[in-house]
């Protein structure tokens, strides 16, 4: 069996939850996804600096359709709150146009699967990127993603979402600058790809 060889290091990037892992007789590292702090390097775009909230992903159909249907639901009531959203759903942004957009709006969203909702267990790469090049992130609610930024605000209620970006938004550009500076920090330190592989080789 995998799981007792000597020379096999057990790692994954969700969770560890015993139940998933009955079968498996050794210790489990968890080890998350992370920022690529190496090929993202945002430029000063200025036509991006109007958004109030940015948003770069896919539909992601896993065969029941669950993401467009959360997707939409969301982008529905900031389409209603009177924000500017740059939201680009499989758009084929180029990686330095997603970089810069996602840098230069004055909040990021982020939107999970339905499965990391339900389980808990995992947050996707948009996290730290999101944070890694923005510092300001309001996201739906996924108890790995509070685990890890604690900090950050989230919502399962998409109405609710809208109301947390309006109040971040009604800050001072000093508190602001403050929270961004303090979270792009964070995950320069601590949730880089460098830092993961680091993490393996500790193991």
């Amino acid at each position: 069996v995998l799981s007792d060889m000597d020379n096999v290091v057990l790692w994954t990037f969700a969770k560890v939850v015993p139940e998933f892992y009955s079968q498996w007789s050794r210790d489990i590292h968890t080890i998350p996804l992370a920022f690529d702090s190496i090929n993202y390097k945002p430029r000063e775009v200025q036509k991006y600096n109007q958004f109030d909230i940015s948003f770069v992903g896919g539909w992601a159909n896993n065969g029941f359709d669950e993401k467009r249907k959360i997707i939409v639901d969301i982008f529905s009531k900031f389409k209603d709150s009177g924000l500017k959203c740059g939201f680009f759903i499989n758009k084929n942004l180029t990686r330095q146009q997603e970089c810069d957009l996602l840098a230069n709006s004055k909040i990021t969203l982020n939107i999970h699967d339905a499965y990391q909702r339900v389980l808990g267990l995992d947050t996707n790469e948009r996290t730290f990127k999101s944070l890694g090049l923005n510092g300001l992130m309001v996201s739906d609610t996924v108890t790995h993603l509070n685990e890890i930024f604690a900090n950050v605000k989230t919502s399962l209620d998409s109405e609710e979402l809208v109301e947390i970006t309006k109040q971040i938004l009604s800050l001072t550009h000093e508190e602001i600058n403050a929270i961004k500076q303090k979270n792009k920090q964070e995950v320069l330190d601590n949730h880089c790809y460098t830092n993961r592989v680091d993490q393996l080789i500790s193991l």
